[in-house]
């Protein structure tokens, strides 16, 4: 049986509204690089990933393009849409032209620059043998809803709690039927739990942060040196 394919699609299109400023946080340099470039190399040296995908934001290819001239595996730059999701649905309405619905699809943001080696072994390796996986973090604080955002409306139980990062992983006809359907969820975790199917959970980390704020890109630009 052949070996299925291993895609990664790398997310660098998000215009950075929260964020601020005038250039897109993940092209902002750190250490003499931009900040995409840091989970860039972990794909691109992974002995997992067959081929690697970008999307970007219009306007930035040129930019991008001038980054990643040492890197291997990338066999394509597509230009993303206005929201992560429609930037996402585009890749994967791309990656159907050329590959399998049983192909393994990881996908990856480029504001969480400390991605591991062992998340996307253990990412594919789950996918493999559920369809699905998602890498996150037991939560540690207590957890509670409100409903009008003044009250406490329920607590949680904090020992079932877990927070969602990337990377996430999917056969590529799960996902893509999943982002088809357009039901509001909030990461492709949920799009493709909310098709019925079990996601299997890979232990992430509490370097694997996302960068929201100028605080995190400091406190990475002090990692990273």
């Amino acid at each position: 049986m052949d070996k299925q394919a291993h895609i990664a699609i790398y997310l660098l299109g998000g215009s950075s509204v929260r964020f601020g400023g005038d250039t897109p946080k993940q092209l902002i340099p750190v250490d003499g690089k931009p900040l995409f470039v840091y989970a860039l190399k972990t794909l691109d040296e992974s002995e997992e990933v067959d081929s690697i995908y970008l999307v970007v934001k219009e306007g930035t290819k040129e930019q991008v393009e001038k980054e990643i001239g040492g890197f291997h595996k990338i066999e394509g730059i597509l230009i993303g849409g206005e929201t992560r999701e429609a930037s996402v649905k585009k890749a994967l309405d791309a990656l159907a032209s050329h590959y399998g619905e049983d192909a393994l699809v990881l996908i990856q943001d480029a504001d969480r620059p400390n991605l591991s080696l062992r998340m996307i072994q253990e990412n594919y390796e789950k996918a493999s043998l559920l369809g699905a996986a998602v890498t996150a973090i037991p939560c540690s604080d207590s957890l509670f809803l409100s409903e009008g955002g003044n009250l406490v409306s329920t607590y949680l139980n904090r020992a079932q709690a877990y927070l969602a990062q990337t990377p996430q992983t999917f056969r590529l006809g799960w996902i893509k039927e999943a982002h088809e359907r357009q039901d509001g969820s909030t990461d492709d975790a949920s799009k493709v739990f909310s098709l019925g199917k079990n996601i299997g959970i890979v232990l992430g980390g509490a370097s694997n942060y996302k960068i929201n704020t100028r605080e995190d890109l400091e406190r990475f630009k002090k990692e990273a040196s």
